[in-house]
C-alpha cells in the first residue's frame, strides 16, 4: 500500500531544534539515529494513565476533509462491516449554449475512476499490438498500442475478491455550504438516487494503462487515465446533454448542478470485499459524439468526411485540487458501520472509564476514538521535582503497542491525537503545541506522531512541550483528556505543507479504512502496558 491514502505514505525526515535537550537511551524519544543529540545520562519515569474505548464519533465527511474519497465494503470478525458510498458533483468543462450539430450521435461515454498504483515496480504485464500492420512485427514508423497492467495500491480488505461498481445519478442537490456527516443526526436527509444504473463494471486488484504512439516517438498520441473504466449509458447523456443544448440547462454551472445533473453516486452491491481509496479530482468523464458535416462536399475533395467527431468533457476538480474553497464541486461520503456483537462493538459499548481498558480499538471510518486521562497526582509530583529537586524534562511520550495476536491487519502509518478540555465552561478541542511548534512540513517533518513502518510494533504520541507547559509553567487544562483516533491531520486547501491549526477534526479518518488493536493500560502483558514515559535529567 505504498501509495495508499495520499499524504499518509511519506517518509519522516526530522530536524528539530528544541533548545537544551539531552538524549536518554537510544530509543528514548522514539526519533532514532540520535536526532536530539547530547551525551549526558538520562532517566525515565513511567506515569500511569487511564485509556478506554470511547463512544464512536460522527465523522464529518464532506469537502472539508475529503482530500480522498472511498467506496466499497469490508467485513471481518473483529470490527464488523464498513460500507461506503461516494457522491460527487461535476460540471461541463465548457458551459453556455452548445451546438452539437445536426444528426448528433453519441458514440460512447467513458468514465475513469482513478486509483493509486505503484509505477516504480515492474508492471504485472505489458503487451504491444501493431495498429498499423496487425499481426506483424512493428517497425519504427508504425503506430502501436501498449497495454500495461498494474497492481492497485489503494485497496483495503479482501483484495482477491471482485466487486461490482455501479454508477447512478442522484436526486438530492448537494450544497457547498452544507455540512455532511457519515452518520445522519436527524438534521439532514439521506442522499437519494434514481434507481436506474447508468454504468457498471467489475473491479478488482489490477488496472490497465493504454498508450497509443508511434513506436519511435517520444510522445504519445493517446494516453488513457489509469483506473476503473466504466462505460456509461449513452441514452442518459443524450437526454441530459444533447437534447438540452438550447434549453438553458447547460447555460451556467449553478443551473447544471441544481436542475440537470446533480451528481453521481459510486457504490457496490456486495456485502464483503474491499474499500477503494481514490482522488476524486482525477476522475475523468468524456462524452464522444459525431455529427453531420455542416459543409457540403466540394468537387474533387478526397478527404471529405460525411460526419465529424467531437468530445464534450466534464470537470470533477474540487477545492483540494484547485486551492479555491468557493469554486469547487461538492463531495460527500456516506459511511455505514455494523459492529454489533464484535469485539470492537463490545469494547465501545462497555468501556472501563474508571480503570481503563486492556485493549484499545481504532477503526478509521467508524469514527472510533480512545479517551486517555493523565494521573494528576503523578503530574503534581513531577511538578514538585522540577521546582525543588532540579529535574529537567527532556521528553514525554506515550507508546501504544500493537496487539497482532487478535488479527493481523495491515499496519497504518499513523495514529493521531488532540487535547480535549474545559475552558470557561466550554469544551475545547485543539491541537497540542507539540504539533504546531515542532514541524517544518506536515507530515514530513514532525515528531508528534512519527510514521510507523517496517517492523515497528508501537505508535508514539510525543507530548514533551505539553507536559513541560504543565509542570514547568503551571498551565492547567480543566477536565483534560487526550482523544486518540485513526489517521492523521491533513494539510490546508491552499498550502500542502501546513495543517489546520485551529480544528483537529480536519483529519483523514473519513477516508481512512485502517483497523488496529492496541494494548491499553490494563493489558495483561506488563511490557506492553500503556504508560506516559517521562525522560529527564537532574541538574
Amino acid at each position: 500500500m505504498k501509495n495508499f491514502l495520499n499524504v499518509l505514505s511519506v517518509s519522516i525526515a526530522m530536524v528539530i531544534a528544541m533548545g537544551a535537550v539531552v538524549s536518554c537511551e537510544d530509543e528514548a524519544l522514539g526519533l532514532g539515529n540520535n536526532v536530539i543529540g547530547g551525551e549526558a545520562d538520562g532517566n525515565v519515569k513511567s506515569l500511569d494513565v487511564i485509556a478506554y474505548n470511547d463512544t464512536v464519533d460522527t465523522i464529518r465527511s464532506d469537502r472539508f476533509v475529503l482530500q480522498n474519497g472511498t467506496f466499497g465494503v469490508y467485513k471481518e470478525n473483529v470490527f464488523g462491516s464498513t460500507s461506503s458510498k461516494f457522491y460527487a458533483q461535476f460540471r461541463p468543462s465548457s458551459i453556455g449554449d452548445q451546438d452539437f450539430g445536426k444528426e448528433t450521435k453519441i458514440d460512447s461515454v467513458n468514465l475513469v475512476v482513478p486509483v493509486f498504483y505503484n509505477t516504480t515496480k515492474d508492471p504485472l504485464s505489458r503487451d504491444t499490438i501493431n495498429l498499423s500492420n496487425p499481426g506483424k512485427k512493428s517497425e519504427e514508423k508504425d503506430t502501436i498500442l501498449i497495454t500495461t497492467k498494474y497492481a492497485v495500491d489503494s485497496l483495503y480488505g479482501n483484495k482477491d475478491l471482485k466487486m461490482t461498481l455501479k454508477v447512478r445519478d442522484i436526486n438530492t442537490p448537494l450544497f457547498r455550504d452544507t455540512k455532511y456527516f457519515s452518520k445522519l443526526d436527524g438534521s439532514q436527509s439521506p442522499i437519494t438516487t434514481n434507481s436506474a444504473v447508468i454504468g457498471t463494471v467489475t473491479i478488482g486488484s489490477t488496472v490497465e494503462n493504454k498508450v497509443v504512439k508511434v513506436k519511435s516517438a517520444t510522445t504519445s498520441i493517446y494516453t488513457e487515465t489509469v483506473g476503473y473504466k466504466v462505460l456509461l449509458d449513452k441514452d442518459y447523456f443524450n437526454e441530459k446533454i444533447i437534447k438540452n443544448a438550447k434549453t438553458g440547462l447547460l447555460g451556467d454551472y449553478a443551473t447544471f448542478i441544481r436542475e440537470n445533473i446533480k451528481g453521481f453516486e459510486f457504490s457496490v452491491d456486495e456485502d464483503n470485499g474491499f474499500i477503494v481509496n481514490f482522488k476524486p479530482s482525477n476522475i475523468s468523464l468524456n462524452m464522444y459524439y459525431s455529427y453531420k458535416n455542416p459543409t457540403d462536399k466540394k468537387d474533387g475533395e478526397k478527404d471529405y468526411k460525411e460526419r465529424l467527431s467531437a468530445t464534450y468533457g466534464f470537470d470533477f476538480t474540487n477545492q483540494w485540487s484547485t486551492g479555491a474553497v468557493n469554486s469547487s464541486n461538492t463531495l460527500v461520503n456516506q459511511i455505514k458501520n455494523d459492529f454489533a456483537g464484535t469485539p470492537f462493538g463490545n469494547a465501545v459499548a462497555s468501556p472501563n472509564k474508571i480503570e481503563g481498558d486492556a485493549r484499545l480499538y481504532l477503526n478509521g471510518m467508524s469514527g472510533s476514538q480512545v479517551n486517555l486521562k493523565f494521573n494528576q497526582a503523578q503530574l503534581d509530583s513531577i511538578k514538585n521535582d522540577v521546582k525543588n529537586k532540579g529535574m529537567v524534562i527532556i521528553g514525554a511520550k506515550l507508546k501504544f503497542f500493537l496487539d497482532n495476536d487478535v488479527h493481523k491487519f495491515p499496519k497504518p502509518p499513523y495514529i493521531v491525537a488532540w487535547n480535549n478540555y474545559t475552558k470557561d465552561n466550554k469544551v475545547i478541542n485543539e491541537l497540542y503545541s507539540d504539533v504546531l511548534e515542532f514541524y517544518n512540513a506536515y507530515p514530513n517533518s514532525v515528531h508528534f506522531n512519527p510514521m510507523v513502518k517496517g517492523d515497528t510494533d508501537f505508535y508514539t504520541i510525543d507530548v514533551t512541550k505539553h507536559l513541560k507547559s504543565m509542570v514547568e509553567k503551571g498551565n492547567t487544562f480543566e477536565n483534560q483528556s487526550m482523544i486518540i483516533t485513526m489517521g492523521n491531520f491533513i494539510t490546508s486547501v491552499s498550502d500542502a505543507t501546513t495543517i489546520n491549526s485551529t480544528n483537529p477534526y480536519q483529519n483523514n479518518r473519513a477516508y481512512n479504512p485502517y483497523r488496529i488493536v492496541l494494548h491499553g493500560n490494563k493489558s495483561e502483558v506488563d511490557a506492553k502496558k500503556l504508560k506516559l514515559l517521562v525522560y529527564y535529567s537532574v541538574k
